[in-house]
């Protein structure tokens, strides 16, 4: 085999090479985007809550928005991931995705916060930026809705209530 047709056969296997890369790239199964408009996305951790026992539901409306009310939270004490149950009431349907941000009262920094719960889903589970000892703590929960036509945020409520660690 002369140089010219090892060097001919050599172009032709970086431009084979160089199209499989390609069709690769373009073919790869892409992730979908399920952002709710403004760079913000559908918390991971949401799903449809089923309820353990009929419990009272404390939800208010406000402005035409479904905002519920705990009167208290019960998480597992020394965890960083719990199980929690923040809804978003169908009432919501077609209008309002919630988030949610926990403060332990006094402090400015969230304990945790949530990505966007569609209408008739909770968020299950909350990432806390540190695990909690034993003990009732004193927390606000400020729920953000937003708008589904357009992604912007509208009024948010502060509700108060007793986180408890056990």
């Amino acid at each position: 085999m002369s140089k010219e047709q090892i060097m001919k056969y050599s172009m032709i296997g970086l431009i084979l090479l160089a199209v499989i890369i390609a069709l690769t790239v373009i073919l790869w199964p892409k992730t979908p985007d399920n952002s709710g408009g403004m760079g913000l996305t559908v918390d991971p951790y949401s799903g449809s809550f089923v309820q353990p026992e009929k419990a009272v539901e404390d939800t208010e409306s406000t402005g035409g928005i479904a905002i519920p009310g705990w009167g208290s939270i019960h998480i597992q004490a020394g965890e960083k991931l719990v199980d929690v149950n923040l809804e978003n009431p169908i009432d919501n349907e077609g209008k309002y995705y919630l988030s949610f941000s926990v403060h332990l009262k006094g402090e400015d920094k969230a304990l945790a916060e949530t990505g966007l719960i569609q209408p008739g889903e909770s968020a299950l589970k909350l990432s806390l930026s540190k695990a909690l000892e034993p003990g009732e703590y004193e927390a606000v929960v400020l729920v953000q809705p937003y708008r589904m036509a357009d992604g912007s945020a509208t009024n948010n409520a502060e509700i108060e209530t007793i986180l408890i660690a056990e």
